[in-house]
């Protein structure tokens, strides 16, 4: 969970800052304050590391490898307060972080550390609050679809009103989508449009779950419904009075004071039924 670089360009003690190069769409997960010859063991994927560069090599050779090993601990973003020890960041160590993907930043020398530190830890935080509280929701939403047996289609309106983006139930994966577990068969994807961020992650994966409870009971209370028919049909036709009740008419779907005509379909299937007639006969049905 981070923050993108554009977000905190907005930052006010980060609006006067001058983006360089490297790949903007990182994510800021921490800010620290490395000043040290040998930065890598303080360095950490994902941080916005804040230099005055004053213990780095002036020399030209010794500066690319010093920028090879900071590259290598995966931060998000290097910022070099100038023009104090540097007029400007060093194209040499530039080159390098940039290539690597590393969002290089020039700050003025006037910004102190402490207003950076303290402005972006603030939104880090308000964003964990916000996560949080989505999170919340979320999981309130699929609990209430779990206890109140909610339909999936109710369920993806749902979620696709919480998630402000369209979710729906698809055979085939596109876009980012969540496979729906039903034991050892295979199911339907939940689908999101586009790019998700890591609550639509964990929006998805959670759904899945109770979307397969629900595709499950919708499937065993089909096939309750099938073979309370077929017990009913067998009872008409062999004349068992007794079985002309009133609840099992309706739950066949029939009304006890209206009279019907019966069809009979022969399957030309063979007397022990093996696994594929007995799926044809739920086919046909």
């Amino acid at each position: 969970m981070g923050l993108a670089l554009q977000e905190l360009l907005q930052l006010p003690a980060l609006s006067r800052a001058r983006v360089l190069g490297g790949d903007l769409a990182r994510q800021v997960s921490w800010v620290h304050v490395v000043d040290l010859p040998e930065p890598a063991p303080w360095v950490r994927p994902g941080q916005l590391v804040l230099t005055t560069g004053y213990a780095w090599p002036r020399d030209a050779g010794r500066l690319e490898a010093f920028a090879h090993t900071l590259a290598e601990r995966e931060p998000a973003e290097v910022a070099l307060a100038v023009p104090q020890f540097f007029e400007h960041f060093p194209p040499v160590a530039l080159e390098v972080l940039a290539g690597k993907g590393v969002a290089v930043l020039e700050l003025p020398w006037e910004i102190p550390f402490a207003q950076v530190t303290e402005e972006v830890l603030r939104r880090l935080l308000a964003r964990q609050l916000e996560v949080g509280e989505r999170v919340h929701l979320l999981h309130r939403a699929l609990m209430q679809a779990v206890l109140g047996r909610e339909e999936l289609e109710t369920l993806l309106e749902r979620l696709s009103q919480l998630l402000g983006r369209p979710v729906r139930y698809a055979d085939a994966p596109v876009g980012f989508s969540v496979p729906v577990p039903l034991g050892r068969e295979r199911g339907g994807y939940l689908v999101l449009e586009g790019e998700a961020d890591e609550v639509e992650r964990q929006a998805l994966e959670n759904a899945a779950l109770v979307a397969g409870l629900i595709v499950a009971h919708q499937r065993a209370l089909a096939e309750q419904e099938a073979r309370l028919g077929y017990a009913f049909l067998d009872a008409l036709l062999e004349g068992w009075q007794e079985a002309l009740t009133w609840e099992r008419a309706r739950a066949f779907g029939l009304d006890l004071d209206e009279r019907y005509r019966l069809g009979v379909l022969v399957l030309p299937l063979s007397l022990l039924l093996s696994e594929r007639d007995f799926q044809e006969r739920e086919r046909v049905s």
